[in-house]
């Protein structure tokens, strides 16, 4: 019988792309890296840790790419995150899920703070 359930939580029960891209475009110019004229452009970059994207695609040293990753998460934590909403039925189905007495989880590699 099924007891537990598990849902990744950006781009399955929730669409987190606003909240991402913008903090993108609030992290890139301010360690000197170029900003697409459409932030769809950036798309690309999302899923891979940041530090590691921003050194592979861009070139940058550690150390840039982790100011990159702190510009970033300065947008996202306290605007991004509400940027990000649910998809249509999700909610539902989780409290549905929750009636029949099954443990919901999610999992994300978000930093905790985040998720």
């Amino acid at each position: 019988m099924l007891k537990y359930v598990l849902f990744d939580v950006d781009g399955t029960i929730s669409d987190t792309s606003e909240g991402i891209l913008n903090g993108l475009m609030y992290a890139l110019p301010r360690i000197g890296l170029p900003v697409p004229a459409d932030k769809q452009e950036l798309r690309y970059l999302i899923g891979p840790p940041l530090v590691r994207a921003f050194q592979k695609i861009y070139g940058v040293s550690e150390e840039v790419a982790q100011e990159g990753l702190r510009q970033y998460r300065s947008y996202y934590g306290p605007i991004g995150t509400s940027e990000c909403v649910a998809y249509p039925g999700i909610p539902a189905l989780l409290a549905e899920l929750r009636e029949r007495g099954l443990l919901v989880m999610t999992a994300t590699s978000k930093v905790e703070l985040f998720a």
